[in-house]
């Protein structure tokens, strides 16, 4: 799979999981990244930690018509980042792509 933004390729190589994200997984290569999906849109279930993830990540929340509501960088043990707006979909990735909040991505 393949995430755009307006027909720009974000990023080449990207898995879709259920349930959990990268915890104790090898660490992704700059091309790759992970969508996470929950069952609604909220902030709480939303959120991630990094328990268990040895790298820095980027995380990349969307809403359901897939707009980019927050975008963190986030390290090795926080224990708690919420997005500021309800979310449904989570990106994780190691590189900070050209992307802001309020862009529509498509995959």
């Amino acid at each position: 799979m393949k995430i755009y933004k307006e027909n720009k390729i974000i990023f080449q190589n990207v898995k879709y999981f259920n349930g959990f994200g990268l915890m104790f997984k090898r660490k992704l290569k700059e091309n790759e990244a992970v969508i996470l999906k929950i069952n609604k849109e909220s902030r709480l279930k939303a959120s991630v930690h990094m328990f268990f993830v040895f790298y820095s990540l980027c995380i990349i929340w969307l809403d359901k018509d897939k707009k980019v509501v927050d975008i963190k960088k986030v390290h090795p043990f926080q224990p708690l980042i919420a997005p500021r707006h309800p979310a449904i979909y989570i990106i994780e990735c190691i590189k900070m792509p050209a992307i802001n909040v309020g862009d529509v991505l498509n995959f």
